[in-house]
């Protein structure tokens, strides 16, 4: 084989392997954080929001998902979702008001809210506090 015809398949096979990985970890990491558990209780309906607040930060579980979700804070509920790049097996999900428990949380010089999904704790989420308290305006809950 030529340096001609061998460059294109390094490329390609680069590419392949890459993309390969990226969906490998990103599926992983949704399965960690329990995101897949969250989308089959709390599985997605349309509903307009009230408010959008986007490039959300919150821990999932055991991972840390910086800058990439996006609240969408409905009159009955709320929406989560990750970015399509970020989390292409992760689908949004829709928890209803009634479904959320809230608690704060202080470590250092991070304050957090930790909301707890379900009665049977399907799953938990900690928001930074100025994103909680936006989520709380319009969704009428408290943090104990």
């Amino acid at each position: 084989m030529s340096n001609e015809t061998l460059v294109p398949i390094i490329i390609v096979g680069f590419f392949v392997a890459f993309s390969a990985m990226w969906l490998g970890i990103t599926g992983l990491l949704g399965k960690m954080s329990g995101w897949s558990k969250l989308e089959r209780a709390y599985p997605d309906h349309p509903e307009p929001p009230v408010e959008v607040l986007s490039l959300q930060s919150a821990r999932i579980g055991v991972v840390g998902y910086n800058n990439c979700l996006r609240f969408e804070i409905c009159a009955t509920g709320l929406r989560i979702s990750v970015m399509r790049l970020l989390g292409p097996f992760q689908r949004p999900f829709f928890v209803p008001w009634g479904q959320i428990k809230a608690q704060r949380r202080s470590r250092l010089f991070f304050k957090s809210v930790e909301l707890n999904f379900g009665m049977r704790g399907e799953g938990k989420m900690a928001v930074r506090e100025r994103s909680f308290e936006r989520i709380a305006a319009i969704g009428n809950i408290r943090a104990d």
